[in-house]
């Protein structure tokens, strides 16, 4: 009997890979973002790229936060990716760990309903042994 919901879908490695690209283009977009939007605070390219990695691993503001609307709006995005990266490479880790014990417990499983069937077909050969013989007296 399954238990999964319809809703959630089983994370993936392929997942981990599309979400870890498309976390470095937004890292990418909001280090240029960043030092267009917020000159004062980010100045260079460099400078963030390292801001843009410090929201999203979310330790914080390097250089102080934002000055601008702007800026506040880049910087919740790259928290926010950071977040369901964060979440997501966890799921990913979990997962690898759910999937080996369910796969265990599966074979074994698998072992006794082959040991069932395998009696009952032992008890079905008995049964129709039996019923020959009563019919032969």
């Amino acid at each position: 009997m399954s238990t999964s919901s319809p809703w959630r879908a089983p994370v993936r490695r392929r997942w981990l890979i599309v979400g870890s690209l498309a976390g470095l283009c937004v890292l990418t977009a909001g280090a240029g973002a960043g030092a267009a939007l917020e000159s004062d605070t980010v100045g260079s390219f460099g400078q963030g790229l390292l801001w843009a990695v410090t929201l999203m691993t979310t330790a914080g503001f390097l250089h102080g936060p934002p000055e601008t609307v702007a800026g506040s709006f880049v910087a919740v995005a790259l928290m926010v990716t950071g977040f369901l990266l964060l979440s997501l490479a966890s799921a990913a880790l979990a997962a690898v760990f759910i999937r080996e014990d369910v796969q265990s417990s599966e074979r074994l499983e698998e072992r006794r309903d082959d040991e069932l069937l395998r009696r009952l077909e032992e008890i079905s050969a008995r049964l129709a042994a039996l019923e020959q013989a009563q019919r032969e007296r």
